[in-house]
């Protein structure tokens, strides 16, 4: 199935995939993100980034689902190697579209054997509070 994975700043990852998987990898900074403007806490939103007891993967279920995010992909690409004036405003309003998109098919899922521990939901918070 067709599936997101979503990797947070300095998480150690690994992905393993059959030989004949193809993707593509969109990476951004939250400086990126923001610098068009919007709530400076969407981000922190998510429930995919910094969330160690749950999987950070979204499932493209439905066909069309896949096919919307393929497509949105498509234009990523093709804006990323235009030479457009305004190419980065509109890369941040793709990248939005894909956050939310994500957040809205996203369904968690718990990795056996974790729980959060008082001092690992402070060492997130506190790692936040860095950035």
């Amino acid at each position: 199935a067709a599936s997101m994975h979503f990797i947070s700043p300095e998480q150690v990852h690994v992905l393993r995939r059959d030989r004949h998987v193809t993707g593509y990898v969109l990476s951004f900074t939250k400086e990126f993100f923001y610098t068009g403007g919007g709530s400076p806490d969407f981000i922190d939103t998510l429930p995919f980034f910094d969330n160690p007891i749950t999987r950070p993967v979204v499932t493209l279920k439905d066909k069309k689902d896949k096919d919307d995010f393929l497509e949105l992909m498509q234009k990523i690409m093709a804006e990323y190697e235009s030479s457009r004036e305004d190419k980065e405003e509109l890369l941040r309003l793709y990248l939005a579209t894909v956050l939310i998109t994500a957040r809205r098919l996203y369904v968690p899922e718990t990795i056996e054997g974790k729980t959060i521990s008082v001092r690992s939901e402070l060492t997130r918070k506190f790692k936040k509070l860095l950035m």
